[in-house]
Formats: C-alpha cells, sequence, structure tokens
C-alpha cells in the first residue's frame, strides 16, 4: 500500500479532473492542460478528460496535439459525439475538409441535435462554396438554437479559408433569421453584409427567404434607403 505520507500530495482523478475543468472554464487553459494531464495518469482512458485536454490545446492553437487527444477520446468512446464534433473542428483549421465533414456527419450520427456539429457542418459547407447544403444545415441549427449563431460565427466570418466568402455567409445567416421571423438579427446580418461591400439589394427585395420580414417597416425603410430606382 502507498504510504501515508504520500496521499496528501496526490490528487485522485476526480480531484484533478474537477481542477481542470475549473481552470478551464476560468480561460487558464495551461494551468487547465496541466491538472486533465495529471487526471489522465489515473484513467488514460477517459473520453471526457482526453477531450477537454484537447480543447486546451486547441486554445493553444498545438494542433497536431489537439487532433491527437480528439482521435483518443473518439477511440476511447466511439458514441462520444462531442470528440468526434471536435476532431472535426481540428480538421477544418488543418484545411482537411473532406476529414472535416466526415468527422462533423460522425458527430450528428451519433446525436442529430448537436447544436454545435450543425453549425460547423454549415459553416464548414459555406466556407466551401456549398451554400444550398451550408443553407440547409444553418436552417436546422437555427431552429434548434437560434442564440448560439451569435457566438460562432467566428468561424466562417473571421477565418481566412480558400473559397471563404464572408459577405454572402453574412447574407445567408440574415436569409436564416428571415425564415425565422427575426427582424432584429436579420437587419443586424445585412448591416454586416453591407460592411463587407455587399451591394446587391434587388436581390434581397426579392428573395423570398424574406417574406416573413418584408412587410416590417423597418425592413421597408431598410431596402428603401439603399434600392435604386
Amino acid at each position: 500500500p502507498r504510504p501515508a505520507s504520500d496521499s496528501p500530495s496526490r490528487e485522485s482523478f476526480r480531484e484533478s479532473f474537477e481542477r481542470g475543468v475549473a481552470l478551464f472554464n476560468r480561460g487558464e487553459y495551461d494551468g487547465a492542460a496541466a491538472a486533465l494531464s495529471r487526471a489522465l495518469t489515473h484513467s488514460p482512458g477517459s473520453a471526457v478528460a482526453l477531450n477537454l485536454l484537447g480543447i486546451c490545446r486547441f486554445q493553444q492553437k498545438n494542433f497536431p496535439a489537439a487532433r491527437a487527444l480528439f482521435e483518443r477520446a473518439a477511440a476511447a468512446d466511439a458514441s462520444y459525439a462531442q470528440a468526434h464534433n471536435n476532431l472535426g473542428g481540428v480538421f477544418f483549421v488543418q484545411g482537411e475538409y473532406d476529414r472535416a465533414e466526415a468527422a462533423l456527419r460522425k458527430a450528428l450520427e451519433i446525436n442529430p441535435g448537436l447544436v454545435s456539429a450543425l453549425y460547423s457542418l454549415g459553416n464548414l459547407y459555406l466556407s466551401r462554396d456549398r451554400f444550398d447544403e451550408g443553407l440547409a444545415v444553418l436552417a436546422k441549427a437555427v431552429t434548434l438554437a437560434p442564440d448560439y449563431l451569435e457566438t460562432h460565427q467566428a468561424l466562417i466570418t473571421q477565418t481566412p479559408q480558400e473559397g471563404f466568402r464572408s459577405t454572402e455567409a453574412h447574407v445567408l445567416y440574415a436569409r436564416l433569421f428571415a425564415e425565422a421571423g427575426d427582424l432584429t438579427r436579420t437587419l443586424s446580418y445585412l448591416e454586416r453584409a453591407e460592411r463587407s461591400g455587399f451591394k446587391d439589394w434587388e436581390r434581397i427585395a426579392v428573395d423570398v427567404a424574406f417574406d416573413k420580414v418584408r412587410d416590417a417597416p423597418a425592413f421597408q425603410d431598410f431596402l428603401r434607403a439603399r434600392l435604386k430606382f
């Protein structure tokens, strides 16, 4: 048995893991990674700990390490949708788009309602100029969690990738919120599109996606100020 003098200096898996979670939630990724690494010495096959450590490495921009950890998490628990989702995120930033799509689709096969995976997959399609597919996936995501877009949009609007079109992304988001009847967000994303250089307001005027907000005075005023007769 371990000497009693050792026990105060040794953390259990639970103690190390909880410490890691607390540090992670404060954005202290170095400390969180150290604590989670200690936790994994007690339970090397913990998919949850592997996944969270992978997120720490991702935040540190150590993408190869993050990828390895997400792969280990997915191997430890093949039904852990979040590990596949995060693996898709790593593949995306590394430019491995086919593998990113496969990982995200696997996550959604396991959990069709995983909102973060839906947004990631939809934005992946947008970044590859697959706009119809992206719109369909994002429409489902907006229905499930409309507020999530506000924090997730950086994937497409701030990450310079081949095929990237931030202007079109803003227009697509405006269309999604218009179809949901959310006038405030519709106008917000049209304004963002305008700041990105969008000028084709005639297209917006006839787009049936905006039918639910078309009669709103604010929407009519917005278009009237930009249309040239």
